[in-house]
C-alpha cells in the first residue's frame, strides 16, 4: 500500500455496552497498535456497569486519542452519536468486542483514496472462543463486489458482500444527514440501503483484516426479541413491493435477506409461544410462502400446532 498519502484525520466509532474486559481490552489495543496514528476514537456508551466503564476511562486516561461519551441503549442511537461528534473526514466503525489486523486503518484508508471509493470494507475473519481461547478461526464468505452501489443493485448479493454490514471506512461527505435507523436488528443493512439512493463506489480491501468475534452457543436467532426487533422484517418487506420492477438480481438478493429475516423471527416466535409476535407477522408471511415449500409451509400457516406436534414428537422418541 501507499505510504505517502496526506495522514487525514479518522473518527473511530465504538459503540459499548456491558462487554467483556477481554474483549474490550483486545479490541481498544488494537486500535492503539494501528500503523495509522491520526485517529480519534470515540467511545460511546450506551450505559454500561462500573467493570467496564472503569475500563473505557483506562484507556481514555491512556491515550488522548480516546474519549467517552455517553448515548441512549442502542447500537444505532451510539453510532448516531459518534457521527455527531466525530471531527474527521472518514468514520470508521468498530465493534467494541472484535478486533483488527495492525494494517488495518492506513491499508484501508490509502485503499480509499487510491481508487476514489466512498466506502471500503475489510476481509472479515470470524473467531469462535470457548472461555477466552479461539476454538475455531475462519475467513467468512466475502464476494469482492467493487464499483458504483445504488439502490437498484444494492442487495444483489448483499449477504456475502460486506455491503449491509456498520464495518467499513465511510467518507463524512457521503453520509452526511443520514443516519441509522433506531432498531434492534437490521440497522446497519438499512443504513446503507439509505446511503444507496445518493449512490456511492464501493470497494473491498483485501489486504485488511477484522476479527469478528463470536462465542460457543451463541445464536443469532435466540437473542432477545421485541416489536423493535422484528420491525425490520416488515422494513424489508415494504422494499420489495417497492423494488418489484427494479432488477431481478437485485429483487432476489432483497427476497433473500427477507426470507432470512422472516424465517429466523417467525421460528423463534412460534418456538417461545408468542401469539402477538406471530399476529404481529401475518401480514408478511404471505411473501414468505411464495417461495417455501413442504414442512416450512406447513409450519408457517399452522405455527403453534406445528410446534407442540414436534415437541410431543421429540418427547415421545426420547422416551422410546
Amino acid at each position: 500500500m501507499n505510504k505517502n498519502v496526506d495522514k487525514k484525520l479518522i473518527s473511530i466509532i465504538v459503540p459499548v455496552l456491558n462487554t467483556e474486559s477481554f474483549f474490550l481490552r483486545k479490541c481498544l489495543e488494537s486500535i492503539q497498535k494501528q500503523d495509522y496514528s491520526n485517529f480519534e476514537v470515540l467511545l460511546i456508551d450506551g450505559g454500561s456497569n462500573n467493570e467496564c466503564l472503569s475500563l473505557l476511562r483506562d484507556f481514555v486516561k491512556g491515550d488522548k486519542r480516546f474519549s467517552l461519551y455517553s448515548s441512549n441503549k442502542g447500537a444505532g442511537l451510539q453510532r448516531n452519536k459518534g457521527i455527531e461528534l466525530s471531527n474527521g473526514d472518514f468514520i470508521l466503525f468498530i465493534d467494541s468486542d472484535d478486533h483488527i489486523s495492525s494494517n488495518f486503518v492506513n491499508d484501508i484508508f490509502n485503499y480509499m483514496i487510491a481508487n476514489n471509493f466512498d466506502i471500503v470494507a475489510p476481509i472479515m475473519m470470524k473467531e469462535v472462543y470457548e472461555n477466552c481461547t479461539v476454538v475455531k478461526s475462519y475467513e467468512m464468505p466475502h464476494e469482492i463486489v467493487e464499483g458504483e452501489i445504488n439502490e437498484n443493485n444494492y442487495f444483489i448479493n448483499s449477504t456475502t458482500s460486506g455491503i449491509t454490514h456498520p464495518v467499513k471506512l465511510y467518507r463524512k461527505s457521503i453520509i452526511g444527514e443520514t443516519r441509522l435507523p433506531n432498531l434492534d436488528r437490521g440497522e446497519d443493512m438499512l443504513f446503507n440501503y439509505y446511503l444507496s439512493k445518493k449512490r456511492f463506489n464501493y470497494g473491498i480491501c483485501k489486504t485488511t483484516t477484522y476479527y469478528y468475534t463470536s462465542k460457543i452457543g451463541a445464536n443469532y436467532a435466540t437473542k432477545k426479541m421485541d416489536f423493535s426487533t422484528i420491525k425490520i422484517v416488515k422494513i424489508v418487506h415494504s422494499l420489495i413491493r417497492k423494488h418489484k420492477r427494479d432488477n431481478k438480481e437485485n429483487l432476489d438478493g432483497l427476497r433473500k435477506t427477507f426470507d432470512f429475516l422472516f424465517g429466523n423471527y417467525f421460528k423463534s416466535s412460534a418456538s417461545r409461544f408468542k401469539v402477538l409476535y406471530l399476529i404481529y407477522l401475518i401480514p408478511d408471511k404471505f411473501e414468505y410462502l411464495k417461495r417455501v415449500r413442504g414442512k416450512r409451509k406447513l409450519f408457517v400457516l399452522f405455527p403453534i400446532m406445528y410446534t407442540i406436534a414436534k415437541r410431543l414428537f421429540s418427547r415421545n422418541k426420547k422416551d422410546v
